[in-house]
Parts: C-alpha cells; sequence; structure tokens
C-alpha cells in the first residue's frame, strides 16, 4: 500500500515538474531587438533603402516590439521604420515620415522570418541611432 501511495506521489510530482518546465520554456525574454552601435546611421539615402536591420525571428518564437526610439542628432532626410518578410519585402511600415527623435510604445509582432528594419524615405544628410525592445517568447505548439 505504501509503495502504491509513493509512486502517485512521484508521479504527481514528474507531472508538476513538466508543467513547471513548459511554464518557464514559454516565458518571455526582454531582449535588444535594433540598436545601432558606435557611429550614427546616416538617412542620405533614397527610398526604401535598408538602413539597419535586425535579425530573424526564429521558427518557435514570437517578438514583440514594445519600446521605438529614434535619435536624430543632426535632422535632415526622412526615414522610416518597417517589417521586412524572411525574402526582404517590405510588408508594413510601422513608422512612417520620421525626421527627427521619436519615441514610443507599441505592441508590434514579429512572426518566424520577420525583421524589423530602417530604410530610407527621402534622402537628407542626417545621422540617427535606433534602439528598439521587447521581449521574445516561444511560440506554443512548436514543442
Amino acid at each position: 500500500m505504501k509503495n502504491q501511495s509513493d509512486n502517485q506521489l512521484l508521479k504527481g510530482i514528474e507531472k508538476l515538474e513538466k508543467a513547471i518546465l513548459k511554464q518557464i520554456d514559454i516565458a518571455r525574454e526582454p531582449i535588444v531587438i535594433l540598436r545601432s552601435s558606435g557611429a550614427n546611421l546616416s538617412s542620405n539615402v533614397a527610398d526604401s533603402v535598408l538602413i539597419l536591420e535586425s535579425a530573424p525571428t526564429p521558427q518557435d518564437r514570437k517578438i514583440v516590439v514594445e519600446d521605438f526610439n529614434v535619435n536624430f542628432t543632426t535632422a535632415a532626410g526622412v526615414v522610416r521604420v518597417v517589417i521586412l518578410d524572411s525574402n526582404s519585402n517590405i510588408v508594413n511600415n510601422l513608422l512612417r515620415d520620421v525626421n527627427s527623435s521619436t519615441t514610443g510604445t507599441g505592441k508590434t509582432v514579429l512572426e518566424t522570418g520577420d525583421r524589423l528594419a530602417v530604410v530610407g524615405q527621402t534622402a537628407g544628410a542626417g545621422t540617427f541611432g535606433v534602439y528598439f525592445s521587447g521581449y521574445s517568447q516561444k511560440v506554443r505548439g512548436f514543442d
């Protein structure tokens, strides 16, 4: 009788452990999605010319962009923030007409293969930096 009770307790503990590990596996992980480093970026490029892009979203993850920061040090030219698909095609404009420092919050979701990018909109001799952050989370169903 005691062995049967011990086995049931052990099975219950194993189920609890699996449930806890699954929750840990799908927990949100804070990440920096796109950041310029070192020298400032130039806005002196034609429309849709890629300036900076993030890494692609892995197959088993989603990335949620929560914080957008574009900081111009020399205001001239216009850029826009876009979502690129896995083939580097622009699928959505997130922020258009950015020609001075801009900050904001949002809940933009990047799916498998998507990337966040800054592209030119109107050429001008401006310089700027970017810092976009949010979180990455495992998508259920990729167990």
